[in-house]
C-alpha cells in the first residue's frame, strides 16, 4: 500500500494514506476503489460510500463474512488454494475459495478480479458471489451447487447427462449465461468456457463459474490470454487475441463434450457420432467455424437450444 500510495505522485503524507488505504481495503474493496473514494472522504465517508454502491444482492460487510461461518469441511485443495464447504444463516449452503498466504500475488490478484466481477453480476445461471476478503487472507464466498461440475457429472452419471435432454439443458444455461456476459451493458469474456467451469445445482440447473480469467473488454477483445489448452479456440493460438467468439468456439466444445466421453486432443480431428440429427452436427459445426465471424452470437444458440429441447421433448406421433 505504501508502494501503491508513492506511485500515485499525488499523496502528501503517504505513510498516513497507505494506512487509510488499508483500513478500507480489510472491508472487502479493491485497492483502486479503496483510494479513489479516500480523494473523496475519510476513511470513515469511504466505506459507507463504497458499501453504498454495492449490489443489493451481496452483504452489508462482504469481508465479514468469514466470521458468519460455520461447519466448514474440505472439499478439495490446490497447489495455491483450497475450496471448502460451510454453512451461512442467511445464505445456507455455500463453498469458500481461500488463496494460501504463501501462494503468489497472480493467484490473489486473480481471485480479486474474480470476486470483482462476481459482484456486478446479477444473473441465474452465473454463480452468486457473497463475499470475501483480500487482507490479511484472500478468500471469497459464493453459493455451493450440490452436483459439482459439468464434468463430474459427465463422468459419474453418464446415463443421466451424456447426450441426454438433462445434459442439453445445462449447455442451455451455459449459453444463457455467456449471452448475459456479452450483452453490450456487461461485456465480459469469460476465456475459460469448459465442463469443469459449469456447475450443476441440485435441481440440475447449469451455471457459469470460475472467473479468474474474465476480461472486462469494452472494445470487444483482449490480449490477456490464459485459459485451458484443450479448449481453447485456435485463433487466440494463431492470432494472440480473444473475442466473444473464441467464448463461441469454447461452448461448442462444451456442447461436444456433453455428446461424447471425452474431448479429443485436437479439436481439427472432431468428427460426428453419426446418430446425432442433422441440426446438433450444424449447430456445433457452427459454433467451431474456422472463420470466428462464421460463429452464432451467444444470444443464437440460447435460441437454437431452445428449439431443439422442445422438439426433442415433444412426444412421437402415434401410428395405427
Amino acid at each position: 500500500e505504501l508502494a501503491y500510495c508513492r506511485d500515485k505522485g499525488n499523496v502528501n503524507d503517504v505513510p498516513r494514506a497507505a494506512d487509510a488505504l488499508l483500513q478500507v481495503m480489510v472491508k472487502g474493496f479493491s485497492r483502486e476503489d479503496a483510494f479513489d473514494a479516500l480523494l473523496k472522504a475519510d476513511v470513515t465517508g469511504a466505506i459507507e460510500m463504497l458499501q453504498a454502491m454495492q449490489p443489493t444482492t451481496t452483504p452489508t460487510n462482504p469481508a465479514h463474512i468469514w466470521g458468519e461461518l460455520s461447519e466448514l469441511s474440505s472439499l478439495d485443495s490446490g497447489g495455491y488454494g483450497d475450496v471448502f464447504f460451510a454453512q451461512h444463516a442467511n445464505f445456507g449452503k455455500v463453498a469458500v475459495k481461500l488463496v494460501k498466504n504463501w501462494a503468489d500475488q497472480e493467484s490473489k490478484a486473480a481471485l480479486q478480479s474474480e470476486m470483482q466481477l462476481l459482484f456486478q453480476f446479477k444473473h441465474a445461471n452465473i454463480i452468486r458471489c457473497f463475499g470475501g476478503n483480500y487482507v490479511p487472507w484472500t478468500f471469497m464466498v459464493t453459493e455451493f451447487m450440490d452436483n459439482g461440475s459439468f464434468e463430474k457429472c459427465l463422468m459419474e452419471h453418464p446415463q443421466t447427462f451424456l447426450h441426454q435432454p438433462d445434459g442439453v439443458n445445462i449447455v442451455r444455461d451455459a449459453a444463457r449465461g455467456l449471452a448475459y456476459l456479452h450483452s453490450p451493458h456487461i461485456s465480459v469474456l469469460h476465456l475459460d468456457i469448459k465442463s469443469a467451469n459449469v456447475l450443476v445445482s441440485a435441481g440440475l440447473q447449469g451455471k457459469l463459474a470460475d472467473f479468474g480469467n474474465a476480461r472486462h473488454c469494452p472494445s470487444g477483445s483482449t490480449q490477456q490470454l490464459s485459459g485451458t489448452k484443450e479448449w481453447c479456440d485456435p485463433e487466440v493460438v494463431r492470432t494472440h487475441t480473444a473475442s466473444a467468439k473464441s467464448d463461441i468456439f469454447s461452448l461448442g466444445l462444451l456442447l461436444w463434450r456433453m455428446s461424447e466421453p471425452k474431448i479429443p486432443a485436437l479439436w481439427s480431428t472432431l468428427a460426428p457420432d453419426p446418430a446425432w440429427d442433422q441440426g446438433h452436427r450444424d449447430l456445433i459445426y457452427a459454433m467451431i467455424s474456422p472463420n470466428p465471424q462464421q460463429r452464432p452470437t451467444a444470444e443464437a444458440v440460447c435460441g437454437q437450444l431452445d428449439t431443439w429441447i422442445t422438439i426433442r421433448s415433444q412426444p412421437s406421433p402415434a401410428y395405427v
